[in-house]
């Protein structure tokens, strides 16, 4: 079992599902893509542990490039989600289904994820998950509202979609990601 335990373990299995195998697709802003980690997102790191090498130079070439997201193991890329996404959005703290639900959106768009869960919950959308989105969280869940909040969520996401330029591209790739993270949800 992964640090993150048995919602994460869940939750970053979806993703690798969802995102399929390597990529790199020109019209994806993204670069260059594999467990859905991305060039874009590879490059924006830089090297974090100081010990003098990006952390994404897989090769040790001295650079960042598409040769090392197509060189990156499978756990290299796990070992990211737990820490950057899924523990700095605080993923393990929220109800199980909206923190899966929020993984998945973080991974596949970014911070717009978490202000979007907030704008689901009623709370003021800073995209930090913070105390009040937990608590939030945790009322909605006293209240056996968290599956309406995970459709308002989903939905919210679906919208941010449709606003992207890339939609026509994507769009269809990306709800089918909503309806399946809908039911990964569903089953836990």
């Amino acid at each position: 079992m992964s640090p993150g335990g048995g919602d994460f373990d869940r939750a970053v299995a979806l993703v690798l599902e969802l995102e399929g195998g390597p990529s790199d697709d020109p019209a994806d802003p993204g670069g260059a893509t594999r467990f859905g980690v991305s060039l874009r997102y590879a490059l924006s790191v830089g090297d974090r542990d100081r010990d003098g090498w990006a952390d994404f130079d897989v090769d040790r070439d001295g650079d960042v490039d598409a040769a090392d997201i197509r060189a990156l193991p499978r756990e290299r890329a796990v070992a990211e989600y737990e820490r950057a996404f899924w523990s700095a959005h605080r993923c393990g703290e929220l109800p199980s289904r909206l923190g899966v639900a929020l993984f998945d959106g973080v991974v596949n768009m970014g911070r717009p994820a978490a202000r979007l869960l907030q704008e689901a919950l009623g709370v003021e959308p800073d995209g930090q998950v913070g105390p009040l989105t937990l608590a939030a969280a945790r009322r909605a869940e006293r209240e056996a509202r968290v599956l309406d909040v995970l459709g308002d969520y989903l939905a919210r996401r679906a919208v941010f979609y449709a606003w992207l330029s890339t939609f026509p591209r994507f769009g269809r790739g990306w709800m089918r990601r909503l309806f399946a993270v809908h039911r990964a949800c569903l089953r836990l």
